[in-house]
């Protein structure tokens, strides 16, 4: 019967419904690993190859923009630190001055 819902349900992924009726049948799920959405400010200077003071520079101005899951803590979108990694800290660093060179240094 327990498979009949889990196969019923159109509100699960096939890689949800999958896992879950490997559980239903007695087997061991297989242990995968997703990729966090979000990460921590030293995942995302392993990432970019920079510190963590580098990292929080970034953020300070504007480059990162982490968002806040519990007061105090944040994290960083994936999408977002793959693209800086894409277009290279330069580039971020370069377009970053576009916005402030009107301001005096």
């Amino acid at each position: 019967m327990l498979h009949g819902i889990i196969a019923a349900d159109n509100s699960l992924t096939p890689r949800e419904r999958q896992f879950l009726l490997d559980i239903a049948s007695g087997h061991e799920p297989q242990a995968s690993s997703p990729r966090p959405q979000l990460l921590r400010q030293m995942e995302v200077a392993k990432i970019l190859g920079v510190s963590r003071v580098t990292v929080w520079r970034m953020t300070k101005d504007s480059i990162l923009r982490p968002v806040e899951i519990l007061p105090g803590t944040i994290r960083y979108p994936l999408g977002e630190v793959e693209e800086l990694a894409k277009k290279g800290l330069m580039g971020a660093l370069t377009s970053r001055r576009k916005y402030t060179s009107d301001t005096p240094a």
